[in-house]
C-alpha cells in the first residue's frame, strides 16, 4: 500500500485618543436575524465564567445535557490539575441544589479528580452525552489517563461510560471476555448513541471499535475497520442517533473507489452485527465523492451523522460541486440513499465565498448543519474579521438551496467578536467601568466595563454540534461578547444557543 497523508491571526488595534479604549471594527446587525438567544454553560454555581479556558463540547440528542472537557477551577468544588469532564444540565432537572455542572470523572472512591497511576493529576477528553432513557442516565462517555475511575482497574488510556444518574463508571474498551483486560492500546474520541447502547471509538493503533453497552457476552465488542500497517489509520468515528451507523475518517483503502492517496470517510451499516454478535465483517461505503461517485482525491475528515445514518457531513480540500474553486477547506453533506452531494458553506448570494469551512455536524434529520468558518460571506453583515460558527438551514425539496445564520453573535444580534469588549480578568486590579454604548460605536447595549485588546487570544467561535431537533447547538468560543454582562475574554468557554425546534427562523 502506498504511503497515505497524515496529518491566529493576530489583530491590530489602536488606542482611542484621550480615553484609551480599543479602537473597533465596523458593527453590523447580521442578516437574516434569528430568534436564537445565548447562553453561557461554563460557569460556576455563583454564575461567575470558567477561570480556565473549556472546549470539545457536545450536547445530548433531546438537547437537556451538555458534556465538555475543562481545566477551569470553579466549575464545582471538586478542584485539582488538568482537564477534566464536566456535564451541565442545562434543562435544570436532573440535579438537586441549584449546581447544574457535575465533574464526570471523578475518583470512584472519594469523587475527587481523578489521578494517575504516579498520584498526579490525571486528564480526560474527548467526551459525549447520551439521553435519558427509561428513567435512567444520561450516559457519558470519555477517555482517559486516570487509574482510579473504576475499582480494580488500574490500565491507563481507556474508554469509560458514568451513568450521570447513580454514579456508576464502567470500562467500555475491555477485551472480550476478559472484564481484566484492555481491548488495544490507547483508546480515545469515544461517542454514544442517543439510548446510551452503543459506543464507537478509535485507538492509536488505527482500529476503530464499537460496543454494545447492553450485552455481557465475549462478542460484546467488534472491530469494525482493521489498521494492517503504519499508513492505514482509521480515526474520527461518529454514531448516528439511532446507533444502526457509523462513519469515520481512514487512511486505508477501503473502498474500491477509494483510488487515492489521501484520508477519506467511509460509512458501515451496523445492523447485521447487531442481529447476529458472530459477525465480524462490513461493507465500507465512500462518502466524499462527487454526485457523480467521483472520489475526493485530497483529503477529506471530521464527519457528521444524522439521527438514522442516511445523510453524511465532511470537511473536504476537494472541490466537490463544480462551482467550488475557492481552492480551500470547505464542508459538504451528502445524501447516501440519493446520491447527492452539497456543498454547505455556500455564501449568501448563492456563491462560494473565500475562506475556509470545516467541523459540519448534523442535526436528527440530517437537514440542518452548523459548521465554523472563517469566511465573511456567508450572511450579511459579518465584519468581524474572525472565524465564526455557523447553522445553515436546507431547502428539503432542494438541499443544494437554504439559508445561513451566523450563531456566534451579540445578544443584540450584532456580530460577536468585532470588538474585545471584554470585563476585568479575575484577580486583576480594579478598573473603572465606563459608560460605554452602542451609539458610541463601542460596546452592548448595556454599561459594560473599558474594553482593552487582548493579544493572541482565541476570539473565535467554532466546535457547533447540534441536539436532533436543531433547537440547540453548543459551541466553543474566546469572544467576550456573546451574553450580556459580558465575559474577560480570556479563556474559551462553552456557550448555548437555543432557538425553536427546527432550527433558527
Amino acid at each position: 500500500m502506498s504511503t497515505r497523508k497524515r496529518r491566529r491571526a493576530g489583530v491590530a488595534v489602536a488606542a482611542l485618543a484621550g480615553v484609551g479604549l480599543v479602537a473597533p471594527a465596523a458593527i453590523a446587525a447580521v442578516s437574516p436575524p434569528d430568534d436564537g438567544v445565548t447562553t453561557l454553560v461554563s460557569k460556576a454555581p455563583d454564575g461567575s465564567w470558567g477561570d480556565k479556558t473549556s472546549t470539545r463540547a457536545r450536547i445530548s440528542g433531546d438537547g437537556r445535557f451538555v458534556v465538555y472537557q475543562s481545566a477551569a477551577q470553579n466549575l464545582t468544588t471538586n478542584r485539582g490539575g488538568g482537564p477534566h469532564v464536566y456535564l451541565t444540565d442545562v434543562s435544570g432537572t436532573l440535579f438537586p441544589g441549584g449546581n447544574n455542572t457535575r465533574l464526570v470523572d471523578a475518583d470512584a472512591t472519594t469523587g475527587a479528580r481523578c489521578k494517575t497511576k504516579a498520584g498526579t493529576n490525571g486528564q480526560s477528553t474527548f467526551n459525549e452525552v447520551s439521553n435519558q432513557r427509561g428513567g435512567d442516565g444520561p450516559w457519558v462517555v470519555f477517555a482517559s489517563n486516570c487509574s482510579n475511575l473504576v475499582p480494580g482497574w488500574t490500565h491507563v488510556g481507556d474508554v469509560y461510560i458514568r451513568n450521570m444518574r447513580s454514579g456508576e463508571t464502567r470500562v467500555v474498551s475491555q477485551a472480550n471476555g476478559n472484564d481484566g483486560a484492555t481491548i488495544d492500546g490507547v483508546s480515545t474520541r469515544p461517542v454514544i448513541s442517543d439510548d446510551g447502547r452503543y459506543v464507537s471509538w478509535n485507538t492509536t493503533s488505527g482500529n476503530i471499535y464499537v460496543r454494545d453497552m447492553s450485552d455481557t457476552s465475549n462478542r460484546r465488542s467488534v472491530r469494525v475497520a482493521a489498521s494492517v500497517s503504519n499508513n492505514d489509520e482509521s480515526l474520527r468515528p461518529e454514531i448516528s442517533g439511532d446507533g444502526s451507523t457509523i462513519v469515520f475518517a481512514s487512511d486505508a483503502r477501503l473502498s474500491p473507489k477509494d483510488t487515492n492517496d489521501s484520508r477519506n470517510i467511509y460509512r458501515v451499516d451496523l445492523s447485521r452485527w447487531q442481529a447476529d454478535k458472530s459477525v465480524t465483517s462490513f461493507t465500507y461505503e465512500l462518502v466524499d465523492v462527487t454526485s457523480a461517485g467521483i472520489a475526493a482525491p485530497r483529503p477529506s475528515s471530521r464527519p457528521g451523522i444524522n439521527d438514522d445514518g442516511s445523510i453524511i457531513s465532511f470537511q473536504s480540500s476537494t472541490n466537490l460541486v463544480a462551482d467550488d474553486k475557492n481552492g480551500v477547506l470547505d464542508s459538504y453533506w451528502r445524501n447516501m440513499r440519493t446520491g447527492q452531494t452539497v456543498l454547505l458553506s455556500r455564501g449568501y448570494d448563492g456563491g462560494v465565498p473565500k475562506g475556509q469551512s470545516s467541523r459540519p455536524q448534523l442535526d436528527g434529520s440530517g437537514y440542518v448543519a452548523a459548521f465554523t468558518s472563517t469566511s465573511n460571506g456567508l450572511v450579511r453583515g459579518d465584519t468581524n474579521g474572525r472565524p465564526d460558527a455557523f447553522i445553515r438551514v436546507m431547502d428539503r425539496s432542494d438541499p443544494t438551496k437554504g439559508t445561513t445564520y451566523v450563531i456566534s453573535q451579540r445578544p443584540n444580534g450584532d456580530t460577536a467578536g468585532a470588538l474585545d469588549n471584554c470585563a476585568e480578568p479575575a484577580g486583576a486590579a480594579a478598573r473603572t467601568a465606563q459608560p460605554v454604548t452602542r451609539a458610541a460605536g463601542i460596546g452592548l447595549d448595556d454599561t459594560i466595563l473599558t474594553p482593552f485588546a487582548r493579544p493572541g487570544k482565541s476570539n473565535v467561535a467554532t466546535r457547533p454540534y447540534l441536539s436532533s431537533d436543531a433547537g440547540r447547538v453548543v459551541f466553543v468560543s474566546g469572544m467576550c461578547d456573546l451574553v450580556n454582562p459580558v465575559t474577560d475574554g480570556a479563556d474559551n468557554q462553552i456557550y448555548v444557543r437555543t432557538y425553536g425546534a427546527g432550527g433558527p427562523r
